[in-house]
This record gives C-alpha cells, structure tokens and sequence, in this order.
C-alpha cells in the first residue's frame, strides 16, 4: 500500500510493505507468491487485492489466498521444462481468511480452517493428474528446532496423500526436517527477510532449493543463512552451518 506509514519498531506485528519494495521481491527472481500468510490483511481486506494485481502485473502467478474464497483454494498448475508442477497452500493458524465476499488466505477446508481433508483430496487429484505436488502450510507458530506430535502427524497426511514437498511456511523459528522416499517436509524454513525476535533460531534461516527434473523429485538443496539488521540474510559461515544442521539433524526423521 503506497500509503503505509514508515517502518517503525512501535508498529509491533502490523505489517505493510511500501510498492516501491517490490524491487526486493524482483531481486531474488521470485515467479511465484504464496499468500498462505496471517498478516495478510493487517491493513484490511481491501488492499489484497489491488496487491494481487501488482503481482500480476509482474507476471508472477500465486496461490494460497486470492480475491475469495474460491480463488484461494484454487491450486496453481504449471509445465516448468517438461515437469508438471502444482502449488496447494493454505492458513491453519491465524485470521485473515478469505470468504466468498473477501479476498484473503485460503482455510485448509472452506468450512473448516484447520481441517486439511479439503487439501489431502486436492493433492490426491493432482497427483493422479500427474503434477508434482508442492503443499504449503501456514502452522502453528513454535519457537524451538523440533516439531510436535501434531504437526508431524498434519504435515505427514499431506505427503502421505501425494506431495512430494511439504513445507511449514510459519516457521519465525527454523524447525528440523521428515525425509522418506515418499518425499521432503520442513517443518519450518525459518525468517527470511525478518526478524527481529531474539532467539538465535528466529535469525537461522532456510532456502529450500527443490530439484525437478523428467517430472521425478529429485531432492533438496539446503542452503542457510543468519539473518543479520533484522532483515537481511547472510549465508552462513561453514561453522555455523555445520552447527545448525547437527542441532536440527538430531531431532529429524529420517524413514
């Protein structure tokens, strides 16, 4: 929104982001928006959607929220170089949900925030149209390196229905991984260009890089960084990294 007023550390946790710092976003070569996100509509429904169009303009595609509710349960399908790819995504935890008069996030069930029954069946159906299924989640906020009993158990449901990727895009705080052959979940990636909370994990953070290729998941490339000025991430040190991966390697699953 071009009106919102200059970054302060008075603001506490409401968000808005000036259109002329889109040039970050265009920096870091983004495509693709998720708008799983609970702070969305911080400064009210109404700016959603003229912000959606700013991503339009850019020719970058989104998902996980929209202009209602059913734009935002829409999945986003794409063929990147021969490789059938599809983006789910939606809001367990928070507010700013769409609804069919509001732009917004997207509830995990139209019905239900926090019933993922509603993604389980879309994956499913992607998956048997052939997409590599990329879910996304918007969990529970914890600010320690392992998961809990329940969020192993939701993010498992969704790659037990077929994603081959599933990540906590919640995560303040970096959180351990659940590799199988069945495919990769982070339960949280960590911060990225935020924050300013004073645990060390909350300045820890991930950049997955997903590997596709002749449509077959290949893998995952962790790269890390510390998050330095409260907004900007420096790859780690080899002693840093190696640290953090032994401290989340301890508490992950390795099937």
């Amino acid at each position: 929104w071009d009106q919102c007023p200059p970054p302060s550390y008075n603001d506490g946790v409401t968000m808005c982001s000036n259109p002329k710092y889109m040039e970050l976003l265009r920096y870091v070569g983004t495509d693709v928006i998720e708008l799983t996100g609970n702070h969305l509509w911080d400064y009210g429904y109404q700016k959603v959607i003229p912000t959606i169009e700013m991503y339009e303009q850019e020719g970058w595609k989104y998902f996980g929220g929209g202009r209602d509710i059913a734009d935002a349960l829409e999945p986003l399908t794409m063929t990147v170089n021969g490789n059938k790819i599809a983006f789910v995504g939606c809001n367990y935890f928070g507010v700013d949900w769409a609804t069919t008069e509001m732009a917004g996030s997207a509830p995990c069930s139209p019905d239900d925030p926090k019933n993922l029954a509603y993604q389980i069946n879309l994956i499913r159906q992607l998956r048997a149209e052939g997409y590599l299924v990329i879910a996304t989640l918007q969990y529970e906020e914890y600010y320690f390196y392992q998961s809990t009993p329940q969020q192993r158990q939701d993010f498992a449901a969704l790659r037990d229905a077929g994603a081959v990727v599933v990540n906590g895009s919640q995560g303040h705080h970096a959180q351990a991984f659940d590799v199988s052959n069945q495919g990769f979940i982070h339960w949280g990636t960590g911060n990225i260009f935020f924050g300013d909370q004073e645990a060390t994990g909350a300045k820890q953070t991930f950049v997955d890089r997903h590997v596709f290729y002749d449509n077959q998941y290949l893998g995952t490339d962790l790269r890390t960084a510390f998050i330095v000025d409260d907004s900007q991430p420096v790859p780690m040190t080899p002693e840093q990294r190696s640290e953090l991966l032994n401290t989340l390697f301890d508490v992950s699953v390795f099937q």
